[in-house]
């Protein structure tokens, strides 16, 4: 299975590109080479397992919990402020309307 994302090689195994584009005839790489939809399996193929490393990768991305993405932001503050104490009274009010803290 192919589409947007996938790796084509050509058939001796060179990587053509990446397919960043679609029209009704033809995938457009992000090499600026076109692989012809017609010739799938006689010129090239997709390679396997590209698009699933790059769904494993957004899924992990993804999972990040509520915690910790607020604990992320209150460390990034906590490192801003100490370097700009003019920026992290406006950055404080923010942050909290995003990540609100517990009490």
């Amino acid at each position: 299975s192919g589409g947007m994302g996938s790796e084509v090689r050509g058939l001796n195994g060179e990587s053509w590109g990446t397919v960043v584009s679609e029209e009704s005839k033809l995938w457009r790489l992000d090499t600026g080479r076109i692989a012809k939809k017609a010739s799938e399996g006689t010129a090239w193929e997709f390679a396997q397992d590209t698009n699933a490393e790059a769904e494993a990768s957004s899924d992990k991305a993804s999972r990040l919990s509520v915690e910790e993405l607020s604990d992320r932001a209150l460390k990034l503050f906590e490192v801003l402020s100490k370097h700009d104490a003019v920026a992290a009274p406006l950055t404080l009010p923010l942050l909290g309307s995003f990540f609100p803290t517990s009490t």
